[in-house]
């Protein structure tokens, strides 16, 4: 693109208005290419919306949802559940199976994070 742009403006000696049109047309192509779907909705990569946040408010509401009007119990430890087993192994394989490198990347003591691997059955 940039090399289209450059020949138009060579071969035509056009300058401002030519350039600055292409210019704005890239830079709302690249915002529109920024656009990410989180959780079966658009979210502005831009503005830290918090796609892991937003995937679980999602996943909860449908959970909560779905219970209609049955009691809950332990919310949080089922939430705990199934968000830190994929959250260790991914962290995990992220460090090439470093449990030091994981550790540290996630906040936690490496024997925690043995505990854990071991609570969860996850490969170590």
């Amino acid at each position: 693109m940039a090399l289209i742009m450059s020949v138009h403006r060579s071969s035509a000696g056009l300058r401002g208005a030519k350039g600055t049109a292409d210019k704005k047309a890239m830079t709302e192509q690249s915002s529109a290419q920024k656009k990410e779907t989180v959780c079966g909705k658009d979210a502005d990569s831009d503005t830290n919306v918090g796609a892991i946040r937003a995937c679980v408010a999602d996943s909860l509401e449908t959970y909560l949802h779905q219970l209609n009007g049955h009691d809950c119990a332990n919310l949080h430890s089922l939430v705990l559940a199934e968000v830190e087993p994929p959250l260790l192994a991914t962290v995990l394989a992220h460090c090439n199976g470093n449990q030091t490198k994981a550790a540290q990347l996630l906040g936690l003591n490496r024997g925690t994070l043995r505990k854990k691997l071991v609570q969860y059955g996850i490969d170590h």
